[in-house]
């Protein structure tokens, strides 16, 4: 079964090449991109974040997207993880937005879902980037 999500053709294929500056294909379904981030510290930069972030409107103009959830809101500190993965937040720790913060809200100009249930209304009223 994941052998068929890394194929060549596939959503994550495809996702993958255009992430790397590939042209996209033509892609006929509808997708949610879950946990998008790209770091600060670590291999990355706020700079980079917010080119990354000014990337996506190509994507999500070619592509039925109904969801973009960024993965972490503000900057965490785990042990866990490298700096990569604790620098991906919108905001930093002490709450600073970063340059990509006003960029990301401005993504769902960029959402090609004509329809929006009553709950994803809800939810963006309430809980999207203010």
């Amino acid at each position: 079964m994941l052998e068929a999500v890394f194929q060549p053709g596939s959503a994550l294929s495809a996702w993958i090449e255009f992430a790397a500056g590939k042209p996209l294909p033509p892609i006929d379904f509808e997708c949610r991109l879950m946990e998008v981030g790209w770091p600060t510290g670590g291999s990355g930069s706020e700079s980079e974040q917010l080119a990354y972030i000014r990337r996506l409107p190509a994507f999500l103009e070619q592509v039925d997207v109904s969801v973009v959830v960024w993965a972490w809101l503000h900057d965490i500190t785990l042990a866990e993880f490298d700096a990569d993965l604790n620098t991906v937040g919108l905001m930093t720790n002490g709450g600073r937005k970063k340059p990509g913060y006003r960029e990301f809200k401005m993504l769902r100009n960029h959402l090609r879902v004509a329809e929006r249930t009553q709950l994803q209304r809800m939810v963006e009223d309430r809980w999207y980037l203010k």
